[in-house]
């Protein structure tokens, strides 16, 4: 989207993570009081156990900023602390000139007086997936008498509907068709795996349903026939 002065705002004050910056930072919170806050909503249910194993497997990766040493395994607090942001820029190759290019997010539960929660590609290695975003933090590990921030999302992935119960209009337009996982099936992600946000149309005919919006650019349109080739579609 456009450049507005709020994003221009929000990116002053941001926190570099590689690819992404992370801003509109929020006061710390513990991991009792996030769960308190959240109790009744099952996106957040085991929030620490799941962050907890997220976070022991993504460190124990060859690239990991944090080294975890051999036989040792993460472990998670109660009353860790943990810091939101509710903004989020991303930057990315595009693949139609190579060029570098910016996505500014938003993950924000009162974004001028309505929830914002914007959906995005995150990339995988078994392949990238379509998600929205429900929270944005950093989580501090210490190792070798460091203190290191780690940028994760929590997110709701969606998953691809199969040709076969496509729609003839589906067919003709050429939308690809998604659905929502339940909220209990969200998962952590390294932040960093965002690639850059999406726009999904909502399905008239099913409330889960959605369709990926791929005309507004053509990054988005090349992506989308790597991501689901149209023999697949």
């Amino acid at each position: 989207h456009e450049l507005t002065e709020d994003d221009v705002k929000d990116s002053k004050n941001a926190t570099s993570f590689g690819n992404i910056q992370l801003g509109a930072p929020q006061t710390r919170v513990s991991l009792e009081e996030l769960q308190f806050t959240h109790l009744n909503d099952v996106a957040f249910r085991n929030f620490r156990g799941r962050l907890e194993a997220a976070l022991d497997e993504l460190l124990r990766q060859k690239d990991s900023p944090v080294k975890l040493s051999r036989g040792s395994k993460l472990t998670i607090k109660p009353n860790s602390y943990l810091k939101e942001y509710r903004f989020i820029k991303a930057s990315y190759e595009s693949l139609v000139d190579w060029r570098a290019y910016t996505d500014y997010l938003r993950c924000n539960p009162m974004f001028y007086n309505r929830p914002r929660y914007d959906c995005v590609i995150v990339h995988s290695m078994d392949g990238d997936y379509f998600a929205r975003l429900l929270f944005v933090f950093t989580y501090v590990v210490e190792a070798d008498d460091k203190d290191t921030p780690i940028p994760m999302a929590l997110v709701q992935p969606f998953t691809t509907i199969k040709q076969e119960n496509f729609t003839k209009k589906d067919i003709d337009l050429g939308l690809l068709r998604l659905e929502e996982t339940l909220r209990a099936e969200s998962i952590f992600i390294p932040a960093r795996s965002i690639v850059h946000g999406v726009y999904l149309v909502p399905d008239n005919e099913k409330e889960t349903g959605w369709s990926v919006l791929d005309t507004l650019d053509s990054d988005m349109f090349l992506r989308m026939h790597i991501m689901y080739p149209p023999s697949n579609t």
